[in-house]
């Protein structure tokens, strides 16, 4: 499995995703890419036939190329996930699975509220995600000839046709 990310602000997912894999007995390869340009060539570097999935982490450049990332997965016959739910599948990505980011924002306005209230930052507790969102490209299940089980799929909070 590769997992596609940028060191810079991914190290501790790399991590934790080495650690999962390593207790799996799955072989892992980290492709590291820090810039646009360096996407697609670090997706196609060493060890390309040794390659099943892709597991793309979070950063503003994966944001931002989610398309790009989606459509070289499927070039490359690679079925992919990425927690930018529902971005990623949306853009071609086989899955998303990630914290349902509206929910997130409209979470974060209480947040607001207090400390224009007064409170201290500082002081507020930190909160986790809330709310996840699967979504499931049927469609790019098609073109990479996979045959998603039927619990998956009826579990996504969105298939996409």
């Amino acid at each position: 499995m590769a997992v596609l990310g940028d060191p810079r602000i991914n190290d501790p997912q790399f991590r934790a995703i080495e650690g999962a894999a390593r207790q799996s007995g799955i072989a892992l390869q980290t492709v590291s890419a820090k810039t646009a340009d360096e996407i697609e060539p670090a997706r196609r570097g060493g060890g390309a036939p040794a390659r099943r999935r892709l597991v793309v982490l979070t950063s503003p450049l994966v944001f931002a190329l989610a398309p790009r990332i989606a459509a070289s997965a499927l070039t490359h016959h690679l079925p992919s996930i990425c927690p930018f739910a529902p971005r990623f599948a949306e853009a071609g990505g086989l899955m998303a699975y990630g914290p349902d980011l509206p929910d997130l924002f409209r979470r974060s306005a209480d947040y607001v509220d207090r400390v224009l209230k007064g409170a201290k930052p500082g002081e507020l507790p930190v909160q986790r995600p809330e709310k996840f969102l699967l979504v499931v490209n049927v469609r790019t299940a098609r073109a990479l000839k996979l045959s998603l089980p039927t619990s998956l799929v009826q579990r996504a909070n969105t298939v996409i046709e």
